[in-house]
């Protein structure tokens, strides 16, 4: 065997070996990055969904939305600590702090209380 060919066959082994092993080379994954999602219902005691409820959301980032005709809200938010807040005419306001990881979807579940009714007025001059 001649020098010519005994590296014609090293190419033609290196060929067969590397380039397959370079065609399974991972890819990065170049998936856009997206937030955890804050999932929350909010119901009251009967287990009906509240709609209308105004929810602020505030810490690592603030957000507000409201809630769905079926109490039901998403809200889009970084990894970090949050405080969130409930307010709806006629019901108690809650405030809950929560904890998001990085990659964890999170569903927040509260019930509202309503709020007693003001006392009746007194009208005056009865004596």
């Amino acid at each position: 065997m001649s020098k010519t060919s005994g590296y014609a066959s090293a190419i033609v082994v290196a060929a067969v070996f590397v380039i397959p092993a370079l065609a399974q080379t991972p890819v990065p994954d170049r998936r856009p990055i997206v937030p955890p999602m804050l999932q929350i219902v909010v119901n009251d005691h009967s287990g009906a969904g509240l709609e209308g409820v105004n929810i602020g959301v505030s810490g690592a980032e603030r957000r507000q939305t409201s809630t769905d005709g079926r109490g039901r809200a998403t809200v889009p938010v970084s990894p970090g600590t949050y405080r969130l807040r409930f307010e709806r005419e006629r019901f108690i306001t809650l405030e809950r702090d929560v904890t998001i990881g990085r990659g964890q979807p999170a569903t927040i579940m509260v019930a509202l209380d309503a709020a007693l009714p003001p006392p009746a007025q007194l009208s005056g001059g009865g004596r």
